[in-house]
């Protein structure tokens, strides 16, 4: 409290007391009965200046909580504005974010789906690598007859075109089998060859067409190194996205199992 106020407030005191000695000197100099009449005077002027008080205190604390619920209305409209600005901001930040989201799976779709289909065609590969297992481990037991199978894919073994009404044996029918499953899978390796330039020229598959003098080891290597160079292909069109398949468990390349008989990698 300042010097200034500690005067005004003693002032006032002082004042006050001077008069008060003063009503009382008053009071002092009547008589019996005017001294009934002061007191009765003073009581009532007493009861007048406090209710006055009174209803003035009323009327200053009406005024103020007023001016509280205004000012607390206007803090709650001022609040309300600015939670339907963020509610606005977020929402316009989540339509970015969606949009960015679909350009960027729009970008990644045909990659994603070129890969897709290299990883089934190298689980095609591994059964027809399979195929060719069970075909020799058979032969080799003669259960049902042995056949000379070191070529296995020459035009007397495995005609391109058979001849209507002809016998063939358990070997070649497996062989015939094997010959369309493979050359639908090697049809479907073009087509991917041709849509896109990532795999062109890598692929020995492209220019191994049946009949031909290969022999069955050089044929099954053929077909475990074509599978490993399929998964790698498809590694090279995932990198790109390579932290979306390492962030989501099961993602990219993780979800589809090989159901067929594994396939050694090549260098094995």
């Amino acid at each position: 409290m300042s010097r200034s106020e500690w005067i005004t407030i003693t002032s006032f005191i002082a004042g006050l007391l001077v008069a008060l000695l003063a009503l009382y000197g008053q009071y002092l100099s009547l008589s019996k009965a005017a001294q009934g009449a002061f007191m009765i005077t003073l009581a009532t002027l007493l009861s007048m200046a406090l209710t006055v008080l009174a209803i003035a205190f009323l009327v200053f604390a009406g005024i103020r909580n007023l001016r509280d619920a205004l000012r607390a209305k206007r803090l709650r409209d001022v609040m309300e504005d600015l939670r339907k600005e963020h509610a606005e901001a977020l929402k316009y930040a989540s339509a970015e974010k969606l949009r960015e989201f679909e350009k960027r799976l729009k970008g990644a779709a045909f990659p994603l789906i070129v890969s897709g289909r290299l990883r089934l065609l190298a689980e095609d590969a591994g059964w027809l690598w399979g195929e060719l297992v069970r075909i020799k481990r058979e032969n080799d037991l003669g259960v049902h007859g042995f056949q000379n199978l070191t070529h296995p894919f020459t035009n007397e073994l495995s005609p391109e075109i058979p001849q209507r009404g002809a016998s063939f044996s358990w070997q070649q029918l497996s062989l015939l089998s094997f010959r369309e499953r493979y050359k639908h899978h090697r049809l479907h390796v073009i087509e991917l060859h041709l849509s896109s330039e990532m795999i062109s020229g890598e692929l020995e598959i492209l220019k191994a067409t049946i009949p031909n003098k290969m022999s069955l080891t050089e044929f099954m290597s053929m077909i475990a190194g074509h599978s490993d160079k399929l998964k790698d292909i498809a590694d090279r069109f995932e990198a790109p996205y390579v932290d979306v398949k390492h962030s989501v468990p099961g993602a990219i390349g993780a979800a589809v199992k090989p159901t067929g008989p594994s396939v050694p990698r090549s260098d094995q």
